[in-house]
């Protein structure tokens, strides 16, 4: 249907930088890379287990795995074009949006559609900037940056739990030897209050992690408040209701291949939308 080689050409040819994806195959496989591929919805929506890696696209044929992170496309208003009469998402379903797309290891392609005139509505330029304003005031405060001690299960010499809180996105805690499991633990003077919990692979040495669970101190007891599948890039899970606690542990039960777990990071937020 589409001429996918003829435009990754001219692409590569005039922005070699830049990543080039799309969709539309004939097959049940995540079309059609080859650097990123579409995640088969239009809502924004995503899937709670996300890989980054597909078997190779009718597009893009091949033999081996491909690492191809996925995209989730949507738009600001109820369609693709712009239509006088509607108005763009609100910052609730946006925010939703947000969470079940960049939170679920997905990149976010928010489409704004320009108007007769070439020109973006203001409508949807002031929703943007509302947008914009609220993830950066709710990621500015990471509570987990509090902590005043950090363990592990274990860890591998140069690869402490401290290094899932600080600001190097080269370092990152892994267990000792071969394990394919383990935990950290972030621990607290003070209480904290959050109900937004992040955590990132460091995904340069690929995404490994296949099911993992989040849980908080309470007392002497770990008492479990969520669990997932993959992690990837960056996965976040907003728990039921915002919970205070002086301690929190992210234990890694397994990975694929048993593969060494890396995680670079852990933050914990708090959202009034989600």
């Amino acid at each position: 249907m589409y001429d996918w080689k003829g435009w990754y050409a001219i692409l590569k040819k005039n922005q070699p930088q830049c990543l080039g994806g799309g969709c539309g195959g004939d097959n049940d496989s995540f079309d059609c890379g080859p650097d990123t591929a579409w995640g088969k919805t239009e809502s924004g929506l995503g899937r709670e287990e996300n890989w980054n890696f597909h078997a190779p696209s009718v597009e893009f044929p091949g033999e081996e795995l491909v690492f191809d992170p996925l995209f989730l496309d949507v738009s600001i208003r109820p369609g693709w074009f712009y239509h006088p009469n509607e108005k763009p998402k609100s910052l609730e379903d946006l925010v939703h949006i947000y969470f079940r797309s960049v939170g679920l290891n997905y990149q976010l392609q928010l489409n704004v559609p320009p108007n007769p005139d070439g020109l973006f509505d203001e409508k949807d330029v002031a929703r943007l900037r509302e947008f914009g304003e609220y993830i950066r005031k709710t990621f500015a405060q990471d509570e987990a940056r509090k902590a005043t001690a950090a363990g592990a299960s274990s860890f591998a010499e140069g690869y402490p739990a401290i290094n899932v809180l600080t600001n190097d996105k080269f370092v990152y805690w892994k267990p000792e030897g071969t394990e394919s499991s383990g935990y950290v633990d972030l621990l607290f003077d003070e209480p904290v209050s959050f109900n937004v919990v992040m955590m990132q692979e460091f995904i340069r040495h690929g995404q490994k992690v296949s099911h993992y669970s989040i849980s908080i101190l309470e007392g002497e007891d770990w008492v479990e408040v969520a669990k997932g599948t993959t992690i990837g890039v960056k996965k976040m899970n907003v728990l039921e209701k915002p919970v205070s606690t002086k301690g929190v542990r992210l234990t890694i039960i397994d990975t694929w291949n048993d593969y060494v777990p890396e995680i670079s990071r852990i933050g914990l937020f708090t959202s009034e939308y989600y």
